[in-house]
């Protein structure tokens, strides 16, 4: 009896990891890792490399925090790091069926998220900010994070820049055509900002970094001109130079800060107007 129970012990174990295993010829699905390009982290998924994944967001490391199910979709949680001042930002990657994983815009309050699918949807919920606050969910609708509570009163402000010179020469060059490559289509388009929903405390992060960047040699034009559309939108015009000015204003923020984001709005009322006159 004892023999006998030892084998139908082992064909059950032997049946079971056959069932877990993937058939003899049947590709592994790919995952999203953190790969190293050029000086700064990367986003790889399968073949396919997803450079500066926060877009015009500076970050120094990449972490992923999580793989998520809703119903056939497959949804991976990516925490960027852009230090002190905000050490935790989020974007969600899709993988889409035999295209491009989709990327969302940055979105998140500095602080850290606790993620979960609630009824077959992605819920990611954090602090108002990065030392407390009542918490702010966000949830993936049509390929976006989305705020489904209302943003906090008083948004933390962005406290530094980071220096071109941290990147070093040949980090800077890719850093500038990295941004010329990778800053979202649907931003350099009138007609597709109409449909993009950006909260206000995202496009406060956006239109700082922007100015930021703005201030490395090489990128005083590229950033400005790839920007105008989204000041000159009617849905976010008036609400980026107003998100530029209360930066500006924001006790506390760092002197080369509020420089950058002066100089950057007047540029930008140049370039709007120049684009008006057209």
């Amino acid at each position: 009896m004892r023999i006998r129970h030892l084998i139908l012990l082992t064909a059950t174990a032997v049946s079971t990891a056959q069932a877990r295993a993937p058939r003899e010829g049947q590709p592994l699905r790919p995952t999203l890792a953190v790969v190293p390009q050029g000086n700064e982290p990367a986003l790889q998924y399968g073949p396919t490399i997803l450079p500066r994944p926060f877009g015009g967001e500076l970050v120094d490391t990449l972490s992923i925090i999580g793989r998520y199910q809703t119903g056939r979709d497959t949804l991976f949680l990516v925490r960027g790091s852009g230090g002190a001042s905000c050490p935790s930002r989020y974007v969600v990657v899709a993988p889409s069926r035999g295209g491009t994983p989709l990327v969302t815009a940055p979105f998140g309050t500095c602080a850290l998220a606790d993620a979960k699918v609630v009824r077959g949807q992605l819920i990611v919920a954090m602090n108002a900010d990065a030392v407390g606050g009542p918490a702010i969910r966000y949830a993936y609708i049509g390929g976006q994070m989305r705020p489904l509570d209302a943003p906090p009163p008083q948004a933390t402000a962005d406290t530094t820049c980071r220096s071109y010179e941290s990147a070093g020469a040949v980090g800077q060059d890719a850093m500038l055509a990295e941004f010329d490559r990778t800053f979202p289509d649907e931003f350099r388009h009138a007609s597709e900002l109409k449909k993009v929903a950006i909260a206000p405390d995202d496009l406060r992060r956006l239109v700082t970094g922007l100015a930021c960047f703005s201030t490395w040699p090489g990128a005083e034009k590229m950033v400005p001109e790839a920007a105008t559309p989204l000041f000159a939108s009617k849905r976010y015009g008036d609400a980026s130079f107003a998100a530029l000015e209360t930066v500006s204003q924001t006790p506390g923020v760092d002197a080369g800060v509020v420089a950058a984001v002066r100089q950057f709005g007047a540029e930008m009322r140049y370039y709007v107007g120049r684009r008006t006159a057209l």
